[in-house]
């Protein structure tokens, strides 16, 4: 357990308000779904094959615990825990969507992945401090690796100068593991770029996030309302924003 860092979970896209409330009615963002067999496999058919979901595997097989729940959720329970006596070798959720959810007694944000990124970094504050912990590892599901990029790439350089703040996501992020995340956007086969572009015009059901210009403002520090330039590729992380030894990406 001493050499265990805490693993801190990111849910991918959820679409419109009945997918967020579906989202957020989950304990655990749906990381505790697992399944029984594979669609495909090596003779093109399906095969049995028992995957008990990440949170099971993380704690059968690697000793990690789960905390917090209860009333207010896993922050309200950090919050109320002293300094360095939370165990290292935990896991957390991160309920971004909750905010957005009609399900509460509260007018629902607006879904921004900048806001998602940015609670993400106060989620990873508490963590550490309530562990002890020197960094964690983010697990992210699809649009949850977008969360995480915009966190490293645009979110804790912009902020590197204000009190409290990591100059790096190294200095904070042990390592970033995505899996089925669309680091280079969403392109369809047919309509010849036409639904990319009613896509990304009208952002129906906040989809617009998987486009170039949108990609462009939440992975760029400072964008501000400039347009990428001729030949950028979203899916490039810039060497200096975090060690790329350190990144896994599961296609």
């Amino acid at each position: 357990m001493a050499d265990l860092l805490p693993v801190i979970y990111v849910r991918g896209f959820a679409g419109s308000t009945p997918g967020i409330d579906a989202a957020v009615d989950d304990p655990f963002y749906g990381f505790n779904n697992g399944s029984t067999h594979v669609r495909v496999g090596r003779d093109e058919d399906p095969v049995f094959y028992q995957f008990e979901s990440p949170l099971m595997r993380l704690m059968l097989d690697h000793a990690y615990e789960l905390r917090g729940g209860g009333l207010g959720g896993q922050l309200s329970w950090l919050e109320t825990q002293a300094d360095g006596q939370v165990p290292a070798g935990t896991i957390w959720i991160h309920r971004f969507y909750d905010v957005s959810a009609s399900t509460f007694a509260v007018r629902p944000q607006d879904f921004r992945i900048e806001r998602a990124a940015e609670d993400l970094l106060t989620l990873i504050t508490l963590v550490r401090a309530k562990t002890g912990a020197p960094r964690v590892h983010l697990v992210a599901h699809s649009m949850g690796g977008l969360v995480c990029r915009c966190l490293i790439q645009k979110i804790i350089p912009e902020r590197a100068h204000l009190p409290g703040r990591p100059e790096s996501a190294a200095d904070v992020v042990e390592s970033l593991f995505t899996y089925a995340s669309p680091h280079g956007g969403i392109e369809f086969e047919l309509g010849f770029g036409l639904l990319e572009r009613l896509r990304d015009a009208f952002g129906f059901a906040g989809a617009d996030i998987f486009g170039p210009q949108r990609m462009w403002e939440y992975l760029t520090p400072d964008a501000g309302d400039s347009t990428p330039p001729e030949g950028w590729e979203p899916e490039d992380m810039p060497d200096d924003a975090f060690p790329k030894d350190r990144v896994f990406c599961l296609v």
